[in-house]
């Protein structure tokens, strides 16, 4: 099997592998004998359930929250009946978006949504992809139909989902993690700056659940010499690298391993993806490929030939891949500016209480080379310009500070809002 076969090995149900046990060699311990396997509390089929019912009570809340809103603005604000809450409407309705809440459900699930871990923004763009075809299928059939069910809730509701998914997605997972479920211990074997990298990128990446158990040198692990060095997991094994492998797994405490290798130890991988195949131990491979955008990758596969080929693909140049984020901009910077609209009043009043304006504007330079008058909240103090002036005349450290660094530390010219909104920004 050829190396870049491997980069198709994905994880998808980690768990779903033989466990590791104990193979009876002196000095090595067992994974269920010394150290207790996460993600015990559930099974891997209800981690599954768990992660779909959250999406599906983020459909839910997203009606219930676009229901409320449109209610108070027809009867609150423009003084007028809600016929959305008839029983027939509501009823009919009801019917209706059971019927199209499994859509995305559905095209989730065959995307890896609940079996996969994959990282939060690749799923984010199917989320929208999903729920804007869900969007035009309902306003469709309401057209077809000639349903005067409230526009605005139907409207709103879809653009709540695009919020509450995400949300309902990372609290689940934090919910889980937190039980002890959605944990997927993994073993890094590569050269020491490339395991050292990836182990470094699986923490930061909490979403998917991986917890690096531990990490180990590749050239370390396969050299010949260690097949006679008592000290070795290749001499305890036998000389065997698949029961090395799981030896190696075991010590961890990992069910999964993550190959880290350097353009160097490419060539020499065969060895390994062979062993990891007969030790059976679900892997992925990241390959030393740098200074390319990751997202900007595409893997294709050859019919009947074992190759696979990683494309760049210039995303700038689709009209279709343009529209798609203009749209994912738009849609997601107006959901979140609804949602906080709230905070934002409130911090405007609190900036308003020492007289001055909420918000400073300047002018900036943008697409194209256009100006563009650029607002943001007011973070100093109406009179900044003179408070520095007294702080340079009158305090020679700070004033040698201001000519180095053009900027001061604890800056009296700073209000307390706006301490706290640079530093929350």
């Amino acid at each position: 099997m050829s190396i870049v076969t491997a980069l198709n090995n994905e994880i998808q149900a980690f768990e779903s592998l033989t466990p590791i046990t104990g193979t009876g060699i002196a000095g090595f311990e067992s994974i269920n004998s010394t150290r207790p396997a996460p993600g015990t509390r559930l099974t891997p089929l209800a981690d599954r359930f768990m992660l779909l019912i959250g999406d599906l009570g983020a459909l839910a809340l997203a009606q219930l929250v676009a229901g409320s809103i449109a209610f108070g603005i027809n009867v609150q604000v423009l003084n007028t009946e809600f016929a959305a809450l008839e029983t027939g409407e509501l009823m009919s309705r009801i019917i209706r978006i059971g019927f199209l809440a499994m859509l995305p459900i559905l095209w989730w699930a065959a995307k890896g949504h609940y079996s996969k871990r994959t990282p939060f923004w690749a799923e984010a763009k199917e989320i929208v992809k999903a729920i804007a075809l869900v969007a035009l299928i309902d306003g469709f059939l309401q057209y077809i139909a000639k349903d005067y069910f409230s526009r605005l809730w139907m409207l709103q509701a879809w653009i709540w989902a695009l919020l509450f998914v995400p949300m309902a997605r990372i609290g689940m997972r934090h919910v889980l993690k937190r039980y002890g479920s959605w944990i997927a211990p993994v073993l890094i074997i590569g050269s020491r700056e490339n395991a050292a990298e990836a182990a470094q990128v699986l923490e930061d990446e909490p979403y998917l659940g991986y917890e690096v158990a531990g990490t180990l040198d590749l050239a370390e692990l396969t050299a010949d010499r260690n097949a006679s060095d008592p000290s070795s997991l290749l001499y305890r094994a036998g000389g065997q690298l698949s029961t090395a492998l799981r030896l190696a797994c075991e010590k961890h405490g990992a069910r999964f391993i993550v190959l880290a290798p350097s353009p160097e130890e490419m060539a020499s991988l065969d060895t390994v993806l062979r062993a990891l195949h007969r030790a059976r131990i679900a892997f992925s491979i990241v390959p030393p490929v740098k200074g390319i955008g990751a997202l900007a990758l595409e893997v294709g596969n050859f019919f009947s030939h074992d190759l696979v080929m990683l494309t760049l693909a210039d995303n700038l140049n689709r009209p279709m891949a343009r529209l798609m984020k203009r749209s994912f901009d738009l849609v997601v910077a107006s959901t979140a500016l609804l949602a906080l609209l709230p905070f934002f009043l409130a911090v405007s009043l609190l900036i308003r209480l020492d007289g001055g304006p909420a918000f400073f504007g300047h002018r900036r330079v943008g697409e194209k080379g256009r100006e563009f008058y650029c607002r943001k909240f007011r973070t100093m103090h109406v009179d900044s310009d003179a408070i520095l002036k007294s702080v340079l005349e009158n305090d020679p450290l700070r004033a040698a500070e201001w000519t180095r660094d053009q900027k001061l530390r604890n800056d009296p010219r700073v209000t307390a809002v706006g301490e706290f909104l640079r530093k929350t920004s």
